[in-house]
């Protein structure tokens, strides 16, 4: 091979682990952005207790609500009104927070994503591990993309020197693939990721744009 050739192959595996640290560090930031929005609307639904009333329930809530039929909705005690607040979760929504009031003070909530019901005590113990176990894997698939793509970096310069001499090049050979397949796999998982995370932030941050006008129109 050329070292013309060598030269380009070089510059590419750079890029290679210019991108997987890339793509780490959008990845870190987006996953922090979609904890913490996930924290602040369960904090806010926590945040709705029984005897509360409309005005201190908006305050909680900071988005205009819509009042809706009665006979849609069940609840365990006895209410007269249903009102429903939109929340700005991950991915497609309606995203909402249902509060059952009888006589102007709150007698219950449920908290919903596509009509399923979220906010589970369950859920969210799951949902405070999951930070450390998605640092966990993304540390772990970087490790492995950056060790593939700088291995892959300094022994393909010198691999037709090791054929020459002809020591152990098969081996050699084996390793320079698989050090190439996971440098190139786990850039475009990570790749995939970002994609996916970003869709996720700015899904996000439209539903809140959409909410905030909402409510700036209602108060005018």
């Amino acid at each position: 091979m050329t070292k013309k050739w060598v030269k380009r192959f070089r510059f590419l595996s750079i890029a290679g682990i210019v991108l997987i640290a890339v793509f780490g560090g959008i990845s870190l930031r987006a996953d922090s952005y979609l904890f913490n929005n996930y924290f602040y609307q369960y904090s806010k639904y926590d945040s709705i207790q029984e005897g509360m009333n409309k005005e201190q329930v908006q305050s909680v809530m900071k988005v205009s609500p819509t009042a809706k039929p009665v006979n849609e909705y069940t609840y365990t005690g006895d209410f007269d009104e249903v009102f429903i607040y939109p929340i700005a979760l991950e991915y497609e929504y309606p995203h909402y927070v249902v509060v059952f009031y009888m006589q102007g003070q709150v007698v219950g909530k449920q908290a919903y994503s596509q009509q399923i019901p979220i906010f589970s005590a369950k859920e969210f113990n799951d949902m405070k591990e999951a930070p450390a176990r998605v640092l966990r894997r993304l540390i772990l698939m970087m490790s492995l993309g950056l060790a593939g793509g700088i291995a892959w970096l300094i022994i393909f310069p010198r691999y037709e020197v090791i054929q020459k001499k002809g020591a152990k090049k098969f081996w050699i050979g084996v390793l320079l693939g698989i050090c190439f397949v996971i440098s190139l796999g786990i850039m475009i998982i990570m790749g995939l990721i970002v994609l996916q995370d970003t869709h996720g932030v700015l899904s996000i941050s439209e539903q809140k744009n959409y909410y905030n006008i909402l409510f700036l129109l209602s108060c005018i």
